[in-house]
């Protein structure tokens, strides 16, 4: 495969659904869980931004970034 990912990922959600996209083809690559075919997510969330992903559901929640002590 191409270049490898220099950012940790925890998850991939697109708002794009094939599983051809960029976000299915670099899940399967590397074990990440992604859910495709969210509308409106790239809009939503930024990188960075905490989330927590059904996969049962295919929902994506949006949370609070913890707070640092």
């Amino acid at each position: 495969m191409g270049a490898a990912i220099a950012t940790p990922i925890a998850i991939i959600a697109s708002s794009i659904f094939s599983a051809k996209s960029w976000g299915a083809v670099v899940s399967r690559e590397y074990g990440i869980p992604c859910i495709a075919g969210l509308h409106g997510a790239t809009r939503q969330f930024k990188t960075g931004d905490y989330a927590l992903l059904n996969g049962n559901k295919g929902s994506l929640q949006k949370l609070p970034k913890p707070e640092t002590s």
